[in-house]
């Protein structure tokens, strides 16, 4: 894999690599918070433990994405603080 070294932090993922993407996945992904939260709120007015089990999944897909976010988010401020530092 290109640039990759041993030691240091495993490259991110191919499908995160533009810097467009890789600011905006974070804010993205909160997406799915806000439905999960949308959901666990309405299931007490709506007395539906079901919409808690839905909203629930969908705070747990947001919980998976946020190393894979915060990984490339956090790649993408180190190669602008180089691009800074060379300059």
């Amino acid at each position: 894999m290109e640039g990759f070294t041993r030691g240091g932090p495993p490259p991110p993922h191919p499908l995160v690599t533009c810097a467009m993407c890789r600011k905006g996945a974070t804010l993205v992904s909160q997406i799915f918070t806000l439905i999960g939260a949308g959901c666990s709120a309405a299931c007490v007015s709506a007395k539906a433990p079901e919409l808690l089990m839905i909203g629930r999944v969908f705070v747990g897909i947001n919980s998976g994405q946020l190393p894979l976010n915060a990984r490339s988010f956090l790649s993408f401020i180190e190669h602008v603080a180089s691009l800074q530092r060379d300059s």
